[in-house]
């Protein structure tokens, strides 16, 4: 099956374009089955379809379209193989391996670009290709991973392309604890494309680092829904850079600007009782503000804490009684509330009948 967050990668992660690309440069090519090129435009087809289906809530149509999409994806692989047995070719050989990506199979990725690197050809994104591969299949091949990708930044480092080698090297910086070089990478990614979210993450998770929790929080509001295709990538990036935040025992004005941002950067990393009480503070320091109280209840509901989340609801409505979604939610609560009460009285052991205590 086709991972669901490839959905989201493929779509905003400009790997349809890079696929769109293969599609132009690989022709189909006489093969027993369909060729690279045509697999790929199903396969494009296929993840177009299901984030229509993931807009609009169709369970039944995503898992079609995921089995048509893996299904393409499959053909895919098999039949740029083959192709580039028969005409050994870049495009060729990047069809396979963006198939392999895609599937998950990093080592198989990065043995066929080592493959076609050795049959002597040296597009930029076969370097890149290897050097991820490489970095996926543990630490002993970091350094030979990176260097690849400092290659591929010889060949390219200034067009669309590159933006990928960049912030695969600054990914791979924040991981090691290198804020530093990992902002270099983000900001050449960005000096190529400036609106690039996965830059942009990157470079907020680097303000973490360096303590600057409210520039870090005020990108993420910023960035918004733009930024949940990454949000398994943030999630990992975050928690390295708030742990080191806390073993350097940072600090920050205690205003309700900065407790949001804390918090906000918290839920990103799924420290939901640590963003509960920023989230707290940042709601009392400005009770006026209906929007810090709404982020409040929403962790809380999270967490299962009905009976919190529906106190700051009400205390949301109370900064802002224009909410009528919000007031909904309440009313939504109280009932459950009301009802999971009424079951807890009906399920409790009846007192004070029968005979008496044990003497």
């Amino acid at each position: 099956m086709v991972r669901r967050s490839f959905t989201r990668h493929l779509i905003t992660n400009r790997v349809l374009p890079t696929v769109a690309l293969l599609i132009a440069l690989c022709p189909a090519i006489a093969q027993p089955a369909v060729s690279g090129g045509e697999a790929l435009k199903r396969y494009e087809t296929a993840v177009t379809e299901q984030q229509a289906a993931l807009e609009k809530r169709d369970s039944t149509a995503f898992a079609l379209q995921e089995e048509k999409a893996a299904a393409a994806l499959h053909e895919a692989a098999i039949a740029f193989e083959a192709q580039y047995a028969d005409e050994p070719s870049e495009a060729n050989a990047l069809g396979y391996i963006t198939a392999s990506r895609l599937n998950g199979d990093h080592d198989l990725a990065a043995a066929f670009a080592k493959r076609a690197l050795d049959d002597g050809f040296d597009h930029p994104a076969l370097w890149r290709e290897r050097g991820t591969g490489l970095l996926q299949m543990g630490s002993a091949l970091e350094a030979e991973g990176v260097q690849a990708l400092y290659t591929a930044l010889e060949r390219d480092a200034q067009s669309e392309e590159a933006l990928a080698t960049w912030n695969a090297l600054g990914a791979y910086y924040i991981d090691k604890g290198m804020p530093h070089a990992a902002d270099q990478a983000f900001s050449a990614a960005l000096a190529i494309e400036s609106g690039n979210v996965r830059a942009q993450l990157g470079q907020l998770t680097v303000a973490v680092f360096r303590g600057e929790v409210l520039e870090a929080g005020t990108t993420l509001t910023a960035l918004g829904k733009t930024a949940q295709p990454y949000d398994l990538v943030l999630r990992r990036q975050l928690r390295l850079a708030l742990m080191d935040f806390d073993e350097r025992r940072r600090t920050f004005s205690d205003t309700a600007a900065n407790h949001d941002a804390y918090a906000r950067l918290l839920y990103a990393a799924a420290r939901l009782p640590q963003a509960v009480l920023a989230a707290q503070r940042a709601a009392r320091l400005a009770p006026e503000d209906s929007g810090k109280w709404n982020f409040l209840a929403a962790i809380q509901l999270q967490m299962g804490d009905y009976p919190g989340a529906k106190n700051s609801y009400e205390s949301s409505l109370k900064a802002d009684p224009n909410q009528p979604e919000v007031q909904q939610t309440v009313e939504r609560l109280r009932q459950a509330l009301e009802q999971a009460a009424q079951q807890q009285q009906q399920n409790a052991p009846a007192t004070g009948a029968g005979k008496g205590p044990l003497r």
